[in-house]
């Protein structure tokens, strides 16, 4: 979540700027091209942790008295945590717009209703899957959150391309979907949980790396323009 949140606090500022100027059109520019850096940031990360929960939550906790066992019971929730990504990264990016359209009693408002039904969902799944319905209720909450603060930017911004928006997220999907096949069958090939650390190590790194360009070149081909720009971002954090 981290470049999602350095995303979503260089569009506060500039969206800020922007709307101090009256600049209509450009906020509106950079608003979808904002959110459009998040889909294409994080729907990779959800797909990914999905399919490596097991591999990534051995990585970094199974030692001492975390067994495999405490692995397959770890991995079940962060795989539903995972799905939740887009939606969280997006919720932050929204609810931000608002404040900069000075519409806080909108943000407050849905964030409430996000809590609500956490609360409802969690009652639910919980009673049938029990610690995992606690990630499945936080995911399910975060896109309901999403989809209700979309309809109320479109209400203050109207049409703003969102065909765009649409259209990211479907090749991101793809993309994603592409790489989640590649990356599942290299584990189903390479990666065993009863390995010794040092090769499942590797082959973890091997897999998430594969991943990552896989989902570069496929995002290159589709020819997304945001991918530039958050290219140029993501160097900007690293300082390379």
């Amino acid at each position: 979540m981290f470049f999602s949140s350095s995303i979503s606090v260089l569009a506060f500022s500039t969206l800020s700027n922007l709307q101090a100027k009256g600049d209509k059109e450009n906020f509106r520019k950079f608003f979808v091209s904002s959110v459009n850096s998040i889909i294409l940031l994080m729907m990779p990360f959800a797909v990914g942790g999905m399919i490596l929960s097991k591999e990534i939550t051995r990585l970094i906790y199974q030692r001492g008295n975390f067994t495999v066992y405490s692995t397959m019971l770890t991995a079940s929730p962060l795989m539903f945590y995972s799905l939740g990504f887009v939606g969280l990264g997006l919720r932050d990016i929204l609810n931000r717009t608002l404040y900069v359209l000075k519409d806080s009693k909108t943000a407050v408002k849905n964030g409430v209703i996000a809590i609500v039904c956490n609360i409802i969902l969690d009652i639910i799944f919980i009673h049938k899957f029990k610690h995992t319905g606690a990630a499945m209720a936080f995911a399910s909450a975060n896109y309901i959150a999403t989809v209700l603060l979309f309809i109320s930017l479109r209400k203050k911004l109207g049409s703003i391309g969102w065909k765009r928006i649409a259209s990211v997220l479907v090749k991101s999907l793809i993309a994603s979907l592409i790489m989640g096949i590649f990356v599942y069958l290299f584990k189903q090939r390479f990666i065993n949980l009863n390995m010794h650390f040092a090769p499942f190590s590797l082959y973890t790194l091997i897999a998430i790396v594969l991943g990552m360009a896989i989902y570069a070149g496929l995002i290159y081909l589709f020819k997304v323009e945001e991918a530039n720009w958050l290219v140029k971002m993501v160097k900007e954090r690293l300082g390379i």
